[in-house]
């Protein structure tokens, strides 16, 4: 039973990620979920990562920089964020986002 309540919280704090993210101009065509480190799970860590996000014209993450949050959230956050894609533009943008653990 507790297992399962444990897989529940998990799920719920993975949704909650994704539906808390915010972005900025450009709207965003595909999000990756930011996967909830087993050990921050552990530790009960919560909190916002934020980074900022070079897109290329075609809407592809060129690069990705942490600029603040919980230092055991942010490579799951970085790793995907990096897999995120943006409607087209005419020139690179500069997005700043937020994810919500």
């Amino acid at each position: 039973m507790m297992r399962r309540l444990k897989y529940i919280l998990l799920l719920l704090v993975l949704l909650s990620a994704i539906l808390r993210a915010e972005e900025g101009g450009r709207k965003v065509a595909t999000r990756t979920e930011a996967a909830y480190p087993p050990l921050a799970q552990r530790m009960g860590i919560h909190g916002t990562v934020k980074a900022k996000l070079w897109v290329t014209p075609e809407g592809a993450v060129r690069r990705v920089e942490y600029i603040s949050g919980h230092p055991l959230l942010a490579d799951s956050t970085v790793t995907a964020l990096k897999k995120w894609t943006y409607t087209p533009a005419s020139m690179e943008t500069t997005e700043v986002v937020e994810v919500k653990f």
